[in-house]
């Protein structure tokens, strides 16, 4: 794949193709959600499963797993988590408008402004 080449993936199964993307476009009727390099998601956004209430309050997003509850929150940059594509898409189809403000730059939710505390995990 070269600069100069876009291939488009369009699959149900995002966690086949997680390893392979550079970048993510989440649209919804004819809308876009969402249109940033794994790299910026991960500055923004962490991804974890966790049975912490504590952790699931503060969750943008929270989804009921076998293992927990997977949840994304706010990256405070104290960690740094692989991007879960199935829960970025959840919370982009649910929550277009918190997308907007999840990745403003600079990115609102550092330091003190989330309750995240890495330390719980």
């Amino acid at each position: 794949m070269t600069d100069e080449r876009t291939i488009i993936i369009s699959t149900h199964q995002v966690r086949d193709v997680s390893q392979l993307i550079e970048n993510v476009l989440i649209m919804d009727h004819n809308q876009i959600l969402l249109n940033r390099t794994i790299p910026e998601i991960m500055n923004h956004l962490c991804f974890i499963s966790t049975n912490d209430p504590a952790l699931i309050a503060q969750a943008l997003f929270a989804q009921p797993d076998v293992m927990g509850t997977r949840i994304a929150i706010p990256n405070n940059g104290t960690l740094e988590t692989e991007v879960d594509l199935e829960l970025l898409f959840l919370l982009a189809t649910n929550h277009p408008d918190l997308m907007e403000r999840v990745f403003q730059t600079p990115p609102p939710f550092t330091g003190n402004d989330s309750q995240f505390n890495s330390n719980q995990i």
